[in-house]
């Protein structure tokens, strides 16, 4: 039964991605001269889908048992299935007619054979990649970790997942507020804030060992509207700036770039996401989750000094 269900959890993985990607190009595409809205929906109907999916998952498992979740959930994917298949927004891409002049057609061919590779020795498209690394070591701490430990507070199935949906709530607020930012080409100045966000999520979490408080229901939930906020900011801004960066470094504004890097900003995700629980797990069995939630902590730390010199242009 393990195989299995590392082998449907893998799938499902896998799954995910391809479906992430694929709808933020499309996203990001059609919707490329307000990109900072287009991003902040797309994580606005993440942050809503995993707030209503937490509250409603833990009551169909204390309702019915812990597998009946999975199943409403596939089911509502299949059922969605032909509103996909059938939508004529995914043929959209805003490459050249071939009614264009040609001096435009020459300029856009040209355009086309920079390999988008290079976008990887950028050193400032780097950093916004490493910013999406960090929120899925974030998140991969969050999920084999966070649960558990809310077992102190005698919380049932339905009021563990509050506690995530308060987390999805303050990320879908968040992604909002963010889209304006992008929208008025502030990313950079913000993205500081953000982390810092993220920061104070992970000291009043546990909370931090160095703090005189005692490990409280309240500090958990302050701590994931913290870590929601962060979260969905970063991701939201530097998302947009990468894509900003490569359209800045002459790459074309059409469907392969949004792809290349939508594909490289979930890579950098699912990276942090994949390698996070593991380590986690060891670190909070070994050290407990208040001393092993510091050694994150300490990572989030020392990157904000990058951030502040992306400052300088």
């Amino acid at each position: 039964m393990l195989a299995v269900a590392l082998f449907g959890g893998a799938l499902g993985g896998l799954s995910e991605s391809l479906y992430c990607v694929a709808s933020y190009s499309t996203a990001t595409v059609v919707f490329a001269d307000n990109l900072g809205f287009a991003v902040a929906g797309m994580q606005f109907l993440w942050g809503s889908g995993g707030s209503t999916g937490a509250i409603i998952g833990g009551a169909i498992a204390d309702l019915w048992g812990y597998a009946a979740s999975f199943f409403v959930v596939s089911s509502l994917f299949l059922l969605s299935l032909p509103f996909i298949a059938t939508s004529r927004i995914f043929r959209r891409n805003r490459k050249p007619a071939s009614t264009s002049p040609p001096a435009v057609r020459e300029s856009c061919r040209t355009a086309n054979n920079i390999k988008h590779i290079w976008l990887l020795r950028d050193l400032r498209f780097l950093a916004f990649l490493f910013d999406l690394f960090l929120d899925g070591l974030i998140f991969g701490f969050l999920e084999p970790t966070l649960e558990p430990y809310l077992d102190q507070f005698h919380q049932s199935s339905s009021g563990a997942g509050s506690v995530f949906s308060v987390y999805s709530l303050s990320f879908s607020i968040a992604s909002l507020i963010c889209g304006i930012i992008s929208h008025y080409k502030a990313e950079i100045r913000f993205l500081p804030l953000a982390h810092l966000l993220n920061i104070a999520g992970y000291i009043v979490m546990g909370p931090a060992p160095f703090l005189p408080f005692q490990p409280s229901m309240g500090l958990i939930y302050a701590s994931q509207v913290l870590l929601g906020a962060g979260v969905a900011s970063m991701h939201v801004l530097s998302y947009s700036s990468a894509i900003k960066r490569a359209i800045a470094k002459g790459y074309p504004e059409d469907m392969d770039t949004s792809s290349f890097v939508s594909g490289a900003i979930f890579s950098s995700f699912v990276l942090g996401a994949t390698v996070s629980p593991p380590v986690s797990g060891y670190l909070v069995e070994t050290l407990g989750f208040r001393v092993g939630s510091m050694i994150l902590l300490g990572v989030l730390v020392v990157w904000m000094p990058a951030l502040l010199l992306l400052q300088k242009k």
